[in-house]
């Protein structure tokens, strides 16, 4: 941009602001309103429209995390602002709008497309087509539809889904007789038309999606998503515009039920962990066609258990779970406290048993939907394939315990050997990462849960679990949300979530390579996690150094 906006702001708006109820200049109304017309203006006039270089979105983002870290921790200390409700919902409140505007670059978005052209191709495309495509043959028929078309194509080569290499387009085109033979006269057409859409929309682009990882989603996803999408006319951009204003309604929605149940303060608190969250950003997920369904589930999940309709919550983490499988683990806090209630004679209790069955019955529903449809099985072993694929990829955007501990031994990528000697390495890592530090980490949220009585709170604990247990896009790590909703009424444990941002941005100033940033964050969530266990080992501690 021209002139730093946040320069300005920092510089100009924010002591004019601060100065002139001091200095007298709001003493009246017709003040006050020239005082604030005068800022409005200002903000207005330099309002950055073409959006920022990422650098300076992760610098806005470390301001953004450093004011709420200063917030939770004056009102720790018991600040008499901070410890006021009006003026810690108001300062909340600024950040989170801060957080809004960066999270979606000054409102431009995908360079000024709300639209994620390339991201909706996937999910528009695969989920309308399944029972046409699968999950291993989009490629191939975009290439075919490509090829009827237009004639000739924007990429020579495009990814094999069967085995995730890539490959001269011409070996994908030879086997899509068969593919385009599944369709009916009248799909078919559809198709072409929709594929038409989006190359045009893209443009030169349009090769990268030909080179990505494919459609990989549930089928329970494929089931629901593909509902939506077959309601919209083939080639129709108002209609694929119109999918992808699902996920900030869903989100919204969500956060104003967490603002009616739990609080604004809580509500205020998400969003600000939504926006700034590392690794998550719009250019990941924004714009896209109900990629925060999921995200969704697990936040009203925690609202309806925090509201006592524990079925409802038992049923909404069931369906996060068949929408992305690692919502899963969430469900260890409170199965293994109805366990342990087992295990030592008791009764289950009555929100834990309600739980768990609203949970096993929309999954068995969900399950059942999918299995009773034609090629049901079938394409949950093809899931099941594709997630062991990404497992054993080497992905820079990867969260998770693995990214540190295969960390020791480098390699040259730029080989197909030494790329798959990396993977083998990584593959031996994790496996043996699962027999360690998951089981430990098992054991250890047993251990807690039959401390919680707190529904939210065991639903927090499984978070331990995904951490230790799994390796994920940066993009799911939004989940984490659930953890501030869990900890809402605890300082401490707060300002570790958000502290755990704050160094990871900070890091960023001296680091701008991608596979080391999501290394660093692996790391830091990592203490922030023994650092939420931290009361537990220090309670442990004190009786025995006493002792002594």
């Amino acid at each position: 941009m021209d002139e730093p906006f946040v320069c300005l702001l920092l510089s100009l708006v924010l002591p004019l602001a601060w100065f002139a109820p001091r200095l007298g200049l709001t003493s009246t109304p017709v003040l006050r309103f020239a005082v604030t017309l005068f800022l409005l203006a200002l903000i207005v006039l330099r309002f950055p429209r073409t959006g920022v270089d990422s650098i300076s979105l992760g610098r806005i983002d470390l301001l953004i995390a450093a004011a709420v870290v200063l917030i939770l921790w004056m009102r720790k200390l018991g600040a008499a602002w901070a410890c006021e409700p009006s003026r810690y919902r108001r300062a909340l409140a600024t950040a989170a709008l801060a957080a809004a505007i960066s999270y979606t670059n000054f409102l431009h978005f995908h360079g000024g497309s709300w639209i994620h052209f390339h991201d909706v191709a996937h999910y528009y495309l695969g989920s309308k087509y399944f029972a046409e495509l699968g999950y291993g043959d989009l490629y191939v028929g975009l290439l075919r539809a490509e090829q009827e078309e237009y004639g000739y194509f924007l990429t020579g080569e495009a990814r094999d889904l069967s085995g995730s290499y890539l490959l001269p387009i011409d070996r994908l085109l030879g086997r899509s007789d068969t593919v385009k033979a599944r369709f009916s006269a009248a799909r078919w057409t559809d198709f072409r038309t929709d594929v038409r859409l989006f190359r045009d929309a893209m443009g030169q682009s349009w090769g990268e999606v030909l080179k990505d990882h494919g459609y990989n989603p549930t089928p329970v996803w494929s089931l629901v998503g593909g509902a939506f999408a077959n309601h919209v006319p083939a080639g129709s951009r108002r209609g694929v515009f119109l999918l992808t204003l699902l996920d900030p309604l869903l989100v919204g929605a969500t956060f104003v039920a967490v603002a009616a149940t739990l609080g604004p303060e809580t509500a205020l608190l998400s969003i600000v962990y939504f926006c700034i969250c590392y690794g998550a950003g719009f250019p990941w997920t924004g714009g896209a066609f109900l990629r925060e369904l999921s995200f969704s589930a697990i936040l009203l999940c925690a609202v309806l258990a925090a509201c006592s309709w524990s079925a409802a919550a038992g049923g909404c983490l069931a369906l996060a779970a068949l929408l992305r499988v690692y919502p899963a683990l969430l469900i260890a806090g409170p199965g293994l406290r109805a366990a342990g209630q087992l295990l030592r004679g008791e009764r289950v209790s009555p929100s834990l048993r309600r739980f768990l069955l609203g949970f096993a019955s929309v999954s068995l529903l969900l399950l059942g939907a999918t299995l009773l449809a034609p090629h049901g099985l079938e394409h949950w072993l093809a899931f099941g394939r594709n997630i062991v694929g990404h497992g054993e990829s080497a992905s820079a955007n990867v969260i998770g315990l693995t990214n540190w501990l295969a960390y020791g031994r480098s390699f040259e990528l730029g080989s197909s050997s030494a790329l798959t000697e990396a993977i083998d390495w990584r593959q031996s890592v994790y496996r043996m990462q699962l027999a360690t530090v998951f089981v430990a980490a098992v054991v250890w949220t047993a251990l807690r849960s039959q401390k919680q009585d707190d529904l939210v709170s065991l639903l927090g604990l499984g978070a331990l679990l995904v951490f230790t247990g799994l390796n994920l896009s940066g993009y799911y790590y939004t989940f984490l949300v659930l953890l501030v909703v869990a900890n809402r009424s605890q300082h401490r444990e707060l300002l570790w979530i958000f502290a755990a941002e704050l160094l990871l941005y900070v890091t960023q100033l001296f680091e701008q390579h991608d596979r080391m940033l999501y290394l660093y964050k692996s790391l830091f969530l990592a203490w922030m996690f023994l650092a939420l266990n931290l009361d537990v080992l220090e309670a442990r501690r004190v009786p025995s150094s006493s002792n002594s």
